[in-house]
């Protein structure tokens, strides 16, 4: 089975946190299977993402980074360009992003969330269909932010995420990583 059948079957199973989320998933369903080029940020309407909240060894702290075209902190991950294989392009983008030496995933994804992007110079408005991971990784490796992309990274205490992280279904990560903590310790 190919990676673009494999996702839609994990899409299919898995088992969304609310109905925003269910409408998120059914919306990805339908965008992977119909859009034959889904995993390439050419598709002028949208594409497919990986994502991947990295937290800490304890689980108290989330790694972000300020995205430079989009003035926003956000988790790492950024586009497919080409590689359906999800979970590997979350784990890529995470390491490119962040300079870490070692990140492990945790478990499946996390989330699946629909991002409305704005129109950037030659580049039109168009959705992001982000799937996302949980990752963990030693919060005392130095960091280093992909200056190309980030304006800064740092790590951030789940105790204060929503300051930095606000809107866009975000209410919802914040309680899944609140619920990861509770299940890795």
């Amino acid at each position: 089975m190919d990676e673009r059948n494999k996702l839609i079957d994990l899409l299919h199973t898995y088992k969304a946190w609310d109905e925003i989320e269910a409408q998120s998933v059914a919306k990805t369903i339908e965008f992977i299977t119909h859009e034959p080029l889904c995993f390439q940020r050419e598709c002028q309407t949208g594409h497919i993402t990986a994502s991947a909240f990295v937290i800490n060894q304890n689980s108290t702290q989330v790694l972000l980074t300020h995205h430079r075209k989009l003035n926003k902190w956000l988790q790492l991950g950024g586009h497919c360009d080409g590689n359906a294989n999800i979970q590997e392009v979350a784990l890529q983008e995470a390491y490119e992003e962040s300079g870490l030496s070692t990140i492990t995933m945790v478990g499946g994804i996390l989330d699946v969330e629909l991002c409305d992007i704005p129109a950037y110079q030659a580049i039109p408005a168009h959705t992001h269909y982000d799937i996302r991971y949980l990752c963990q990784a030693d919060d005392t490796q130095s960091l280093r932010a992909s200056l190309r992309e980030s304006l800064d990274i740092r790590w951030t205490s789940l105790d204060v995420f929503q300051k930095y992280f606000a809107g866009d279904g975000n209410t919802r990560i914040h309680e899944k990583l609140l619920c990861s903590r509770m299940r890795t310790h």
